[in-house]
């Protein structure tokens, strides 16, 4: 009598090297614009820089003050690349709302 396998699951993951190529992948994803939502980056001798910045990308375009007083847990580790690409998004969204409201003293 056999027995049924059981497969390991799929990760899609992408090997972030850091680049410009792997940045605007990153940004793509995060566009939702490609399907990677794991990326990868490997320390292959060098010395690697993380930066303690907000999980939620909105919070990134709060003043340094603000961020500083965040609790731990609202916290993620960042590349530097990667905190600037997901800043980048999350200003053109915050753009994009204040172009969206209409150009008037009053809301009518």
């Amino acid at each position: 009598m056999s027995t049924p396998t059981q497969q390991a699951p799929v990760i899609r993951s992408f090997s972030f090297g850091g680049g410009v190529q792997s940045t605007a992948a990153l940004v793509l994803a995060a566009q939702g614009r490609i399907d990677y939502r794991t990326f990868l980056f490997a320390n292959v001798g060098g010395t690697v820089r993380l930066l303690a910045a907000p999980a939620d990308s909105a919070e990134l375009l709060l003043p340094p003050h603000r961020i500083a007083a965040l609790p731990k847990r609202a916290l993620d580790a960042w590349c530097p690349a990667c905190r600037d690409a997901a800043r980048l998004l999350a200003r053109k969204a915050q753009r994009s709302i204040v172009a969206a409201r209409p150009d008037a003293l009053f809301d009518l």
